[in-house]
């Protein structure tokens, strides 16, 4: 056991010791007292407290989280901090805001990237299943390491689905997700596609089919409604 005294002790939790012995056993503190039996170290006119932890945080840099490597040395952590910064501006400077301002003179010469917002948006504010926002009118499910699948539940107004590729173009027969089956008696069809050839794509194929299972188009993203008494292609 190690045993040490000093001018003050500052136990945090109540007022500074005075002639107060700390006694330390295998790196923890196991008491206070004030007897001095033994060998006890005097350090003198010093305060003996706690450990203080710098827990102060730079939110500014937040957007760096993940990209700074460990380093060994202060200097090296500071040095790729400012080159990071240089490489990936501030996404709360103002100047960094007025760079992301839409640039209207743009339109002509990127079309399809216009078109396919302003579906979006339109698609977001008409469609009655996808305004609604219901209590429990959504689920989901991975389909694989780079799909999902969103279902909105319309009851009388059919349900929506909306399948996300982000890797590969995946078949999948049969495919093991309930939230794929259409109701009795219905089938899907595509109401959107961001392959489709208005916005620069291929177009897309009916993702599903009968006697194939499902195909899922690679890096799209698809939204379907439900058909009534319609078979999906073979």
């Amino acid at each position: 056991m190690y045993r040490f005294t000093a001018h003050s002790v500052l136990p945090i939790g109540s007022a500074p010791l005075r002639k107060t012995v700390v006694e330390i056993d295998r790196g923890r503190i196991v008491g206070l007292t004030t007897a001095r039996t033994g060998d006890v170290v005097d350090l003198g006119r010093v305060a003996v407290l706690p450990s203080l932890v710098n827990a102060h945080t730079h939110l500014e840099l937040s957007y760096l989280h993940g990209r700074i490597a460990a380093s060994t040395s202060f200097g090296g952590w500071v040095r790729q901090i400012m080159a990071m910064r240089r490489e990936y501006p501030d996404p709360a400077a103002p100047e960094t805001f007025t760079r992301c301002k839409l640039d209207w003179s743009e339109r002509a010469r990127n079309t399809a990237a216009l078109a396919l917002h302003k579906d979006l948006l339109r698609i977001r504010r008409e469609d009655p299943v996808l305004r609604a926002q219901r209590l429990r009118g959504l689920d989901g499910a991975v389909l694989s390491d780079h799909a999902f699948v969103l279902r909105y539940f319309g009851e009388s107004m059919g349900d929506r689905l909306l399948v996300v590729n982000f890797g590969a173009r995946l078949h999948a027969s049969p495919i093991p997700e309930p939230l794929l089956a259409p109701s009795r008696g219905g089938s899907w069809r595509i109401v959107f596609s961001t392959e489709s050839p208005k916005y620069g794509g291929w177009g897309t194929p009916p993702l599903e089919t009968i006697s194939d299972g499902w195909w899922i188009p690679a890096e799209c993203a698809v939204l379907l409604t439900q058909n009534d008494d319609t078979t999906p292609p073979r």
